[in-house]
């Protein structure tokens, strides 16, 4: 292994475990593949996994109304639609629950602002 590879896999080993899926029964999907390589979206390449023949996997992940958490970009959990009852129960266990941020009209509100 060289280098690269050995730096990879330190950084991808702490990442792995904080940026991942849950659907829509409250199943968590994490990355299973090769820790050793470039990973610039733990999201993206699970969508990959699961819609190889997509171009755009995590659209399609959260048109399905699946919850990503973690992220280089957002601290947040994010959805773009109401959360299951099951994906509540999977979120609140996690301790995830009252961070969670819901797209709505082009924005992401707090999902316990919106069920006020």
């Amino acid at each position: 292994m060289n280098d690269e590879q050995t730096m990879n896999l330190e950084m991808n080993s702490e990442r792995v475990n904080n940026e991942f899926w849950i659907d829509r029964s409250g199943k968590v999907h994490k990355y299973k593949g090769d820790l050793s390589k470039t990973i610039i979206s733990f999201h993206h390449e699970i969508g990959q996994a699961l819609f190889p023949q997509s171009q755009r996997p995590t659209d399609v992940l959260f048109n399905l109304g699946w919850c990503a958490i973690g992220s280089v970009v957002y601290n947040v959990p994010i959805m773009h639609k109401e959360p299951s009852q099951a994906q509540v129960n999977t979120l609140d266990e996690l301790g995830w629950l009252n961070r969670l941020n819901i797209l709505d009209n082009g924005y992401y509100v707090r999902y316990a602002n919106s069920m006020l």
